[in-house]
């Protein structure tokens, strides 16, 4: 089983503390972890299991995050693809909320909350199916 190493940019502000926290929803989640320094989780590369590890070596407004993905039998080049893009979505790496910083900056209780959260990316989960089963289990433990 191999291991890759790559780096990821993501759209300023980014804070790696905050998306994994937000993605998580409940303290219990054992599907995306987040140990306050490494967000870790499985995903599924061309059918099959590979473990995902991310740190942010970046600040929040240069960010760079470090991804060492192992357990992997596949070409290299096209499992970082296949991971680039699962994080992206996954982290919202590429979406752009400078327009919202800016309307936010005019109404004081929404800049106080995006002050303090700056950087958070809406998360997103990897597949519609992976998205219906945590809508359904978290409406059943609410």
């Amino acid at each position: 089983m191999g291991r890759i190493r790559f780096s990821l940019n993501p759209a300023p502000p980014f804070r790696l503390d905050l998306t994994p926290w937000a993605i998580r929803r409940r303290p219990g989640n054992d599907i995306d972890l987040w140990d306050g320094e490494t967000y870790q989780r499985v995903l599924i590369v061309q059918s099959k299991p590979a473990l995902i590890h991310v740190t942010q070596t970046g600040s929040v407004d240069a960010p760079r995050l470090d991804v060492t993905v192992s357990g992997l039998d596949e070409d290299p080049h096209q499992a970082k693809a296949a991971i680039a893009f699962g994080l992206e979505r996954l982290l919202g790496l590429r979406i752009d909320l400078t327009a919202f910083y800016k309307l936010a900056a005019n109404q004081p209780r929404l800049h106080e909350l995006s002050t303090r959260f700056r950087g958070l990316k809406p998360p997103r989960f990897p597949t519609v199916w992976e998205g219906i089963v945590n809508g359904i289990a978290c409406q059943q433990l609410s």
